[in-house]
């Protein structure tokens, strides 16, 4: 590893965090919520709400914010509710977790995401430790992880590219698109047994 890396930029769900929070948060929750407003069965539910899903493009930064599905389907449950109810399917990721413990005194630990900070804030805090900074491209309308958010990022802590690693399991948001603007980046693939025991081999 790089001898004047400072700060470990880390993805949330993929690396930090298993997808089934997530996952339950949009296939379970906002559908219970709907059919409690409508008073139909879940599966009714979940078929009209996935239906609505569909109608909007991954292209599209709606289909990113909670809020706007929120209003969209006119469900009046707050999001921290929400956001509260689908905690119970979150898993950190055990490599993940020793990573933190190993390098938190070495390195300032960020965590940067497409995921909107209305579900990562309340993940985030369940862990004793803190993290320096978290970033959101959704919170910034941000389709995915351009380059231009991980320049807004440089910037935001005063850093050269050469002084931070970004780690993810995105090739494309989390490898190729930091590498554009200098941002040494590592990806994570536990099918193929690199994760975050294989990057601390790396820092060592």
């Amino acid at each position: 590893m790089h001898k004047s890396t400072r700060v470990v930029s880390l993805d949330f769900s993929g690396t930090l965090v298993t997808e089934d929070y997530l996952e339950y948060f949009w296939k379970e929750v906002i559908p219970k919520a709907y059919s409690i407003k409508e008073g139909i069965s879940l599966k009714e539910a979940k078929s009209k709400v996935f239906e609505e899903y569909g109608k909007v493009s991954k292209d599209d930064i709606n289909w990113y914010l909670p809020n706007y599905w929120l209003n969209k389907l006119g469900i009046n449950n707050s999001l921290s509710e929400l956001v509260a109810q689908s905690l119970v399917a979150l898993r950190f990721y055990e490599d993940a977790l020793s990573f933190i413990e190993k390098v938190k005194n070495k390195y300032t630990l960020i965590v940067a995401s497409g995921v909107s900070s209305s579900l990562m804030l309340p993940a985030l805090s369940t862990l004793k430790f803190k993290f320096y900074r978290v970033y959101s491209s959704t919170d910034m309308f941000f389709v995915g992880k351009p380059p231009s958010f991980y320049n807004f990022i440089l910037e935001d802590l005063k850093i050269l590219p050469s002084q931070i690693i970004h780690v993810g399991d995105d090739k494309l948001n989390d490898v190729e698109n930091p590498m554009k603007v200098g941002i040494r980046s590592y990806l994570i693939d536990r099918k193929n047994n690199v994760d975050f025991y294989s990057l601390l081999r790396l820092l060592k």
